[in-house]
């Protein structure tokens, strides 16, 4: 019974941490592409 009641919490949580994560590996990509246009910019 307990797991349930957690459970029916936990979506806020869940959307929480996925937007984190979202926007963790949203910046982590840009980062990425901004190193890769520098790299291509100074080899060229």
């Amino acid at each position: 019974m307990s797991g349930d009641m957690q459970y029916k919490q936990a979506p806020k949580d869940h959307l929480r941490t996925w937007a984190g994560l979202i926007k963790v590996s949203a910046w982590t990509c840009a980062g990425v592409i901004l190193l890769l246009v520098v790299l291509a910019i100074t080899l060229v």
